[in-house]
């Protein structure tokens, strides 16, 4: 990310497209972000049921910041499979570098595949793609960009463990300097029927000679307010060179 946000340059266009984007949030979802954790577990939305979710991010790095807007909905077509499609608003300010506004309409794949006969260890794939449109800013963001990545989650009483490998990419399949290899690994652990906590690690290199491998450490919490609703907050800062100083992420979830 490079970035370094200055709310007082606000203009009367973003202060529009923020305050709609916002407003639809909480129309569609009472606010949130789609999915706060880096590492994803096997888990897919129950057949055919949606979920509707929507929040914000922000983070901080060295040379700037970025905010990030992104309700989205998933349904459950069969057991184990789910699709999702989502409209991220991400304003992104850099030191030295002109603002940029950009919305990416995205869509999401997830199946969980295989799944243990005591139903404790479970094995998924997850791909993603967006067409990112630049708003305001350098016209650099016309390429489609996403992911592709292995899932594992295994379950034991109160404990869960969740490891995701993965490759994103930006334009052409393994053509692009953005592209990079991503690892991660979270534990959770259920606090009360309700509150889960949970903490993870992200590294990731992008996939090129002069490449630097970067972190990403968050710590969290899950809370079921209903049944049906679920709000999720999560903390994380970065390690390594370039990597984000700080990460804050507020996301709320309604199923039906």
């Amino acid at each position: 990310m490079n970035s370094s946000l200055s709310f007082s340059s606000t203009r009367p266009r973003r202060a529009v497209v923020f305050a709609g984007l916002a407003l639809g949030s909480l129309l569609f979802s009472p606010v949130g972000f789609a999915g706060p954790g880096e590492v994803d577990d096997t888990d897919t939305a129950e057949v055919g049921h949606f979920e509707l979710e929507s929040g914000i991010e922000y983070e901080q790095a060295a040379d700037g910041r970025e905010t990030v807007i992104a309700p989205a909905i998933t349904y459950g077509l069969v057991d184990g499979v789910e699709v999702e499609l989502g409209l991220d608003y991400a304003f992104e300010s850099a030191d030295g570098e002109p603002d940029t506004e950009t919305f990416l309409p995205a869509a999401q794949f997830k199946a969980k595949f295989w799944k243990s006969t005591d139903g404790s260890r479970s094995l998924g794939f997850k791909g993603k793609i967006a067409f990112p449109m630049r708003m305001r800013g350098p016209a650099d963001a016309e390429d489609p960009e996403g992911y592709a990545r292995l899932l594992f989650t295994e379950e034991h009483g109160a404990w869960q463990f969740d490891a995701n490998l993965g490759y994103g990419y930006h334009g052409a399949w393994h053509r692009d300097d953005d592209d990079k290899v991503t690892a991660g690994v979270d534990v959770r652990y259920r606090v009360t029927p309700r509150c889960q906590v949970m903490l993870e690690t992200v590294a990731e290199r992008g996939d090129h000679p002069d490449a630097h491998v970067t972190g990403l450490v968050n710590l969290g919490t899950k809370y079921s307010m209903t049944d049906r609703m679920k709000l999720e907050c999560l903390v994380g800062t970065g390690v390594g060179r370039e990597s984000v100083q700080l990460r804050l992420v507020s996301t709320l979830k309604w199923e039906f």
